[in-house]
């Protein structure tokens, strides 16, 4: 079975599209029953797929137009090499070949926030909906993705949901090789975390708000991982310009190594994730995993992961997420322990390798279709 990728997603490294696509080539590689492709130049193929997956190269033009291209090359591409299924990663239209297109759908964050995301109306908005609605199979992150693909695309038939999951290592115990985490990045206070971007939707103002009120700030740092380049409107307007006012509790750390992450994660408080939307939530289950208790919002896709190991709260309200901050906070030793082992539980109903599995079913069951 010959698989060819698309390019996007393995080419800005963070964040949950690499993460997905980065894992299910590694689950699908393990199962050995597969030959990969990926419209990628070598040079741009991550470090840890070489030997995984064969690069195809790909046409290097900027915004929709390179979203078109890489359509109309995956069609001699698919030619050339025999491919079996073509799946998109990251909203590439359907290639014209007979063979089978999946489609990948991260989450409708362009449609319900588009005054956030003012570049998908240059034309890669119209190629997802293109992408989405052509393809043979739609597969979904979570079921509140699957359901949107109703809402937004009027489409049911042929949407399924393949989960995604974390690295195995947050469930272990990660040791310190030399400086700890706590040493290298001068954490000198017990500390909240919070992971990925910060703009608009990921609702980091009201979070900071909300942790001012509850005085949290006290005795917690609030530390940032991830991001740089998407940040909030108060740190856009104010921190950014004048490094004197950001407050002092604050700890932007930026990109972290994966262990970095792992013991930063591992060594926390608690993880801080009141965003407005998602499409399935990967800090969420790193957290749980992790033994780390979670707060984050009870709408989209968080409460499918959190399960009845999270705290929720409404990310609108900024009274709520002090609420929820507060009540994590009061927790005794004795009684956050058994919230962490239901969160330890709760994430083993979620894995990279049953992704890959489940994706690899999925095209099993097109090959099979005369």
């Amino acid at each position: 079975m010959r698989i060819l990728f698309d390019s996007k997603a393995f080419e800005r490294p963070g964040g949950g599209i690499y993460e997905y696509a980065v894992q299910l080539v590694r689950g699908l590689h393990a199962i050995g029953e597969v030959e990969l492709f990926a419209q990628i130049e070598a040079a741009k193929l991550p470090e840890t797929l070489k030997g995984m997956v064969t690069p195809l190269g790909n046409f290097r033009f900027r915004g929709w137009r390179g979203w078109g291209l890489e359509g109309i090359h995956a069609e001699w591409l698919c030619r050339k090499h025999k491919i079996d299924i073509y799946h998109s990663l990251y909203y590439i239209p359907k290639p014209r070949t007979r063979i089978p297109f999946v489609a990948f759908c991260h989450d409708f964050t362009w449609e319900r926030y588009p005054e956030q995301f003012p570049n998908s109306k240059n034309g890669i908005d119209y190629l997802k909906k293109k992408s989405l609605q052509n393809a043979d199979r739609v597969l979904c992150n979570s079921n509140s993705t699957a359901n949107d693909c109703l809402t937004f695309l009027n489409r049911k038939q042929g949407v399924l949901v393949t989960n995604l999951g974390y690295d195995e290592k947050f469930r272990c115990i990660s040791t310190d090789n030399g400086v700890s985490v706590q040493e290298k990045f001068k954490l000198k206070r017990p500390y909240w975390v919070f992971t990925g971007a910060r703009y608009g939707y990921k609702n980091f103002d009201r979070l900071l708000k909300a942790f001012e009120f509850t005085n949290l700030a006290e005795s917690y740092d609030l530390v940032c991982i991830g991001y740089h380049d998407y940040v909030s409107h108060n740190e856009k307007e104010g921190w950014a310009k004048d490094r004197e006012s950001q407050p002092s509790y604050l700890r932007l750390l930026g990109y972290v190594s994966d262990q970095e992450r792992i013991r930063i994660l591992q060594s926390a408080f608690a993880l801080a994730y009141p965003s407005e939307f998602e499409g399935f939530g990967i800090p969420v289950i790193e957290a749980l995993a992790s033994g780390v208790p979670v707060l984050c919002s009870n709408t989209s896709s968080l409460p499918e992961v959190g399960g009845d190991a999270a705290v929720y709260v409404d990310p609108h309200d900024v009274e709520d997420i002090r609420r929820g901050l507060s009540e994590v906070s009061a927790w005794t030793p004795e009684e956050r322990e058994p919230i962490v082992k239901q969160g330890r539980v709760q994430a083993t109903q979620f894995s990279w390798k049953r992704c890959a599995e489940e994706t690899y079913s999925v095209y099993e069951h097109l090959l099979s279709k005369p």
